[in-house]
């Protein structure tokens, strides 16, 4: 890409072994506490990992070389505006039993899939809900103008969900169920 999309979140740029942005939306551990169940907090407050985001120019063989040096299943594929247009599976690479077979050389506009975007606002709840309903284990975050932020992987979420139910205080029992047990 070259030029940063000028977030707050922006961890580098590099230009090889193709060309992408890295950033890094922190964690906050002070929202376990307050919202046990996923329902209220926005889930970019617990990406624990950053985009990398391509242009849709890239070659198939950039694109793989990406995944493999960052150990990432998905790249987001962003316009000239960094708005995500698209997504690059690992699964792209894998050959198919029917069909062509992909040119190393070939842009990945051409091997790209449309991407499941989820809103930054969106709370960590509706977010897995999100990833259930579409069969998919992760989804791009996105902010007003579409711009990646992370990647939401249902796993992150899961691990926010039960590290907030652990540290939550007990319940308080209702004065009608003390009614009960005496």
């Amino acid at each position: 890409m070259g030029t940063c999309c000028a977030c707050m979140h922006c961890d580098q740029i590099t230009s090889s072994p193709s060309p992408s942005v890295d950033c890094t939306v922190p964690l906050r551990e002070h929202l376990v506490q307050i919202d046990a169940s996923g329902e209220r907090t926005p889930v970019a407050t617990i990406l624990s990992e950053g985009t990398i985001a391509i242009d849709p120019s890239t070659t198939l063989r950039e694109a793989l070389s990406t995944l493999r040096s960052n150990d990432r299943r998905s790249i987001a594929v962003v316009d000239a505006t960094h708005a995500l247009v698209g997504v690059v599976h690992e699964a792209v690479f894998i050959p198919a039993r029917e069909g062509p077979i992909r040119s190393a050389s070939e842009d990945v506009a051409h091997a790209m899939s449309s991407a499941l975007a989820i809103h930054e606002s969106v709370s960590v709840r509706h977010a897995l809900r999100l990833l259930a309903s579409a069969h998919l284990r992760e989804a791009t975050v996105v902010d007003d103008a579409r711009v990646p932020l992370g990647v939401f992987r249902d796993v992150d979420g899961l691990r926010f969900v039960v590290k907030a139910r652990d540290s939550a205080p007990p319940p308080v029992p209702s004065l009608i169920e003390e009614e009960k047990g005496t």
